[in-house]
């Protein structure tokens, strides 16, 4: 079985379907979705998690739902996130570039996470205090290091790390080899020869996730095309993350 923990879905609905369809095309049994969107203040728009209940109510078999919520809104956020666990049935949290990992009104909703057990989908750049350029796009956004300190602070979080070939891949991967709660996930636009075969090599093959983006026939490529067992691909195109998401119980 393949699943994408990383799909990106949008205010056009047909859009979503049409995405969706194009997956299942393409092999991806099931996709972890959820609003794409933050302003560049980080807030999200209105009902984040219309769009992907809508999308699992049309297609439930396929459509895996996460929940967003604003970090910034406390206790509130809190509270939404366990109504959207308890009474949606969402089985993971996505968090972007609103609140950087290492800042405090984040702790609350990672404590949630290890109450409710659902896994969290974190956007991370590799090497990011190498890159000042991006401090204009997103000021709030997490270097891996961040992440790595955020899940010695919780060592019972699972914290999939995105597209962790994105900035410089090598240094990524090695600081979060000693850090066993971080699964580094393969989603994102880095395509680079080697960046599979070193992930299966400094974290094993049962701690990478594979994700897309969006960016579904690369995110494959990426997986077929590297030097690994058959065995290894297997865990990485979905038993383990079937074996985060039934932490809290079966899929449908």
């Amino acid at each position: 079985m393949i699943i994408d923990v990383h799909a990106h879905l949008f205010r056009d609905q047909a859009y979503n379907r049409a995405f969706l369809a194009e997956c299942r095309k393409a092999g991806i049994d099931k996709i972890c979705a959820f609003l794409s969107g933050m302003e560049s203040t980080g807030k999200l728009a209105d009902d984040p998690n219309r769009q992907a209940l809508d999308l699992r109510e049309a297609d439930a078999e396929s459509v895996i739902a996460f929940a967003r919520v604003d970090p910034t809104e406390g206790e509130a956020a809190v509270t939404e996130l366990a109504r959207c666990v308890a009474e949606c049935g969402m089985r993971g949290l996505k968090l972007s570039y609103g609140v950087k990992a290492t800042d405090p009104r984040l702790f609350p909703l990672i404590e949630k996470t290890v109450e409710l057990r659902i896994p969290i989908l974190f956007h991370a750049f590799m090497g990011r205090p190498f890159r000042p350029e991006r401090d204009d796009r997103n000021p709030s956004e997490s270097d891996v290091l961040d992440i790595v300190a955020l899940a010695r602070r919780f060592p019972a979080a699972m914290i999939i790390m995105s597209h962790y070939n994105l900035g410089d891949w090598a240094y990524g991967i090695k600081a979060v080899k000693s850090t066993p709660n971080i699964y580094p996930c393969t989603s994102g636009s880095g395509i680079d020869s080697g960046s599979i075969e070193m992930g299966v090599g400094e974290v094993g093959a049962d701690r990478i996730i594979f994700g897309t983006d969006n960016l579904i026939y690369a995110g494959l490529g990426k997986i077929y095309g590297a030097h690994i067992s058959e065995r290894e691909r297997e865990l990485i195109f979905g038993e383990n993350l079937r074996r985060l998401l039934t932490k809290r119980g079966p899929l449908p």
